[in-house]
C-alpha cells in the first residue's frame, strides 16, 4: 500500500530539479552556449549553493569541480572545446539532499 498522492514523489529527498545558469531558472536540461558564455558559468540553486559538480568535455576525463564556476583546470582544456560538442554537467551537489537533473551544453561557436 503507498503513502501519498498520485504524481508526488514519496520521498522528497528524491525530487529532481534544473540548477539555475547564471542567476537565470532554466526549463530544459539542454542549453546552447557560446564558449565565453560556458566559461563565465555559475551554476545555483533557489535556496542553496552548489558546492560541487562533474564536467565531462568529449575525449577528456571527466572532472569533479568543486563550488559552482568553471575552475583553472577546466579553461586549459578549452582549446579542445569544438562548435557543436555537446558538454555534460552532471553529479551537481548543493547543501541539501535533493538530486539535480544534468545539464547538456552545445557550444554555439
Amino acid at each position: 500500500m503507498m503513502n501519498g498522492k498520485v504524481g508526488e514523489p514519496i520521498d522528497k529527498k528524491l525530487e529532481i530539479i534544473l540548477p539555475m545558469v547564471n542567476g537565470k531558472t532554466i526549463k530544459s536540461p539542454k542549453l546552447k552556449m557560446t564558449k565565453s558564455e560556458f566559461e563565465n558559468l555559475k551554476l545555483s540553486t533557489k535556496n542553496r549553493k552548489i558546492t560541487e559538480f562533474k564536467l565531462k568535455i568529449p575525449g577528456k576525463p571527466t572532472q569533479t569541480i568543486k563550488g559552482n564556476t568553471i575552475d583553472l583546470d577546466v579553461i586549459k582544456n578549452f582549446e579542445s572545446i569544438k562548435k557543436d560538442m555537446q558538454l555534460v554537467i552532471f553529479s551537481i551537489k548543493d547543501s541539501s539532499d535533493l538530486k539535480t537533473e544534468p545539464l547538456i551544453i552545445i557550444i554555439t561557436d
